[in-house]
């Protein structure tokens, strides 16, 4: 059902009771970097294991053998991503139920000493109007206070924060994750690239769609603020009056 960096999801069926989940499963056996492959998966099943909160997905179980690695994860069929290419763009009010719910999220996932580094819709599951963050592969853990503790390209092109495109030593943490957020809200309501058809490097951000309230349109420009140190905590966003 998808394919990653770093392997395939699968759908798979209880053979007992017909329950569904989703496996994601790592080929190691032809993998030359077996060791850093290992470590990622295992911090991601360590991060998720901590991470209990109603908008993340659940881990279920995990294995390994010579050969391969898998997670198991509770299944749901539908992702930001598979509902605006079939039903088209989100609407406004659509959209601020479910970023209210990623908000949550990232709110437990920052208190935890978490950056997901990967937020985007393919990334956020929906059972209904109702958000899942899933896919913690690139997900870093820090232990110091600051917000900034490490510097890594990581994630997908179209929605790094620029300090994150650019590898800029110590400025990329909590606040790039908030970035990618406001690229995801990009994305719901144009349904696609939220760069559209600009080059990031021509704009200092995403294209703001026309026709927004006052209010959702200030919480993208607090999202889209280019100095990390200065861009709202998921806490204070939650207390925007778009939300």
């Amino acid at each position: 059902v998808g394919k990653g960096g770093f392997g395939e999801v699968f759908k798979m069926e209880h053979k007992t009771n017909g329950s569904t989940m989703a496996m994601k499963q790592i080929l190691i056996s032809k993998n030359r970097k077996v060791s850093k492959i290992k470590y990622l998966i295992f911090e991601e099943v360590e991060i998720l294991s901590k991470l209990k909160h109603d908008n993340i997905i659940k881990i279920l179980s995990y294995q390994n053998d010579e050969n391969h690695l898998s997670i198991f994860f509770e299944y749901l069929p539908d992702s930001i991503s598979s509902v605006y290419k079939t039903s088209g763009a989100f609407k406004e009010s659509n959209c601020r139920t479910i970023i209210t719910g990623v908000l949550n999220a990232l709110v437990h996932i920052h208190s935890e000493k978490v950056v997901h580094r990967d937020l985007k819709g393919d990334n956020i599951l929906l059972k209904g109007d109702h958000p899942y963050i899933i896919d913690f592969g690139l997900s870093h853990k820090f232990d110091r206070e600051s917000h900034s503790t490490f510097y890594s390209n990581a994630g997908t092109h179209f929605w790094q924060a620029p300090e994150v495109r650019l590898n800029i030593i110590g400025e990329c943490g909590r606040s790039s994750d908030i970035w990618s957020l406001g690229c995801t809200i990009v994305e719901m309501l144009v349904g696609g690239n939220p760069w559209q058809n600009n080059k990031i490097e021509d704009e200092i951000h995403p294209p703001i769609p026309p026709n927004l309230s006052v209010n959702l349109r200030d919480f993208l420009n607090a999202c889209f603020l280019i100095s990390p140190e200065v861009r709202p905590s998921a806490k204070k966003l939650l207390n925007h009056p778009w939300i």
